[in-house]
Parts: C-alpha cells; structure tokens; sequence
C-alpha cells in the first residue's frame, strides 16, 4: 500500500511539473526528471494499459522539454495524471 500511495505522489508531482513547464515556471532539466521518471515506470511495468499512457506522457513532457512544445494537450495528460494519483491514493 505504501508504495501505492508513493507512485500516486509522485504522478501528483509529474503532473504538476508538467503543468508548470507548459508555463515556462521550472526548467527544462527539471521536467526532463518528470519525463524520466514516468517512461522509467511505463518500463517497469510494460504490460498494464496505464504504463502506455506513462510513456506517452513522458514522451510529451520530454517534447516540451526539449523542443518547447506547447498544446492543449497538456490538459488531458494533467488529468490523466492527477486521476492516477486520486485513485493511487483511495486504493486499499
């Protein structure tokens, strides 16, 4: 449970991270962490559909790290991110 309740803190703080960087309030290097951390667990565990929305995310915050790619589609993978976290956190 506790590392549940861990990797939900942590899509919290990448969703975040990546809200931020589509503002240009955090450094590249910083959302280049977010990105690794997500593809990191997107390999960890390759079979489980959620692991494919990790690394499509990672895959968009390292293209806004990197080339500065700014779309509304940060909205949706922001969600995607912050409904992971809310139902990591109510898992028991």
């Amino acid at each position: 449970m506790v590392v549940l309740w861990v990797l939900g803190a942590l899509d919290l703080l990448a969703a975040a991270g990546m809200l931020l960087l589509h503002f240009d309030l955090i450094g590249a290097r910083l959302g280049i962490g977010f990105a690794v951390y997500l593809a990191g667990k997107a390999l960890a565990f390759p079979k489980d559909f959620a692991s494919f929305g990790d690394f499509i995310t990672a895959l968009y915050i390292l293209a806004m790290a990197v080339f500065g790619l700014h779309t509304l589609f940060v909205y949706v993978l922001a969600v995607w991110l912050l409904q992971k976290s809310v139902l990591s956190f109510l898992a028991r």
